[in-house]
Formats: structure tokens, C-alpha cells, sequence
């Protein structure tokens, strides 16, 4: 004798799970303002590092100072006019990175010169720049006792 199985019909009716609806009481998630503020800073370190890491006229400003976002245009604010030639030599460098990492839709970067803003003046010592030479190139002190140079104070 043939066993019948069961009509096709309750075989999915089992297997397929309909997915509850939400009831309109329960919180929607809407985008946090200040992840996407820490998202666009770290991005904007990030860019900074890849882009300027050589130019330290420009980096520690770019890095000290934190552009703001006005109508889809990136506004840098910068102290003088040579650190905008130097940022504007990579605009579109950091046009594309920002809109790829941060927000496609941003349509420029403008550099605004304003003398007001007040930077930290960097300055290294000789015993300081070694040490971030070291920091960079582990075998420098061999090389400096090879040589036999020595860091003056």
C-alpha cells in the first residue's frame, strides 16, 4: 500500500516564515548627528595623513583644524596663502577621498584663507627630531654610530 504525503500546500505553509510587522510604537533608528560628526573627523584624519603627511606646513593646521560641511562644500579654513596653494595642488585628491569615505554627494572643497585662525607652531629640537627619525627608521642609530655622528643640543 502507498502512503500519501501531504498536499504541497501545508508543506510550505510550514516552511515559510512570515516576518512579524512592527508595530508603530517601537523606535525607528535614525542616523546619530554626532557618529556622523566622529565619522567625517576620523575620515578627515585619515585623509589628512594620506595626503599632506609630507607637507607639515599644511598637516598640523589641516589636523588641528576640522573643516565644516556647508551646503554639500567642504570649507577649509587655513592661515595663509601658501598653505593654500599647497591644499589646493590636492583637491582633487581630497574631493574624491571624502566623497567616497564620507558623503558622495559633496560637491567641493573650498580653502578660505583667515589670518584669525591661531596655530600651534610645531618646532622640534635636535634631539626631538632624531627621535621621530627613529621612530620612522628603527635602524637609524646604527647608522648614526657607523657613521659616527652624533646629535648636537
Amino acid at each position: 500500500m502507498v502512503k500519501k504525503s501531504p498536499p504541497v500546500k501545508d508543506i510550505i505553509k510550514d516552511s515559510v516564515v512570515i516576518p512579524e510587522k512592527k508595530e508603530e510604537s517601537e523606535e525607528q533608528v535614525v542616523p546619530d548627528i554626532k557618529e556622523e560628526k566622529l565619522d567625517f573627523v576620523a575620515h578627515w584624519e585619515k585623509m589628512a595623513d594620506l595626503f599632506f603627511d609630507k607637507m607639515p606646513t599644511v598637516y598640523y593646521s589641516i589636523k588641528e583644524h576640522i573643516p565644516e560641511i556647508k551646503d554639500n562644500i567642504v570649507l577649509i579654513g587655513i592661515k595663509n596663502p601658501l598653505q593654500k596653494d599647497l591644499i589646493e595642488s590636492k583637491k582633487r585628491d581630497v574631493l574624491a577621498y571624502l566623497r567616497q569615505h564620507v558623503d558622495n554627494t559633496i560637491n567641493d572643497v573650498e580653502v578660505v584663507v583667515d589670518e584669525n585662525i591661531e596655530t600651534k607652531i610645531k618646532l622640534l629640537n635636535a634631539q626631538d627630531r632624531v627621535h621621530e627619525l627613529v621612530q620612522q627608521n628603527e635602524d637609524l642609530p646604527e647608522f648614526l654610530k657607523i657613521l659616527n655622528l652624533s646629535v648636537r643640543e
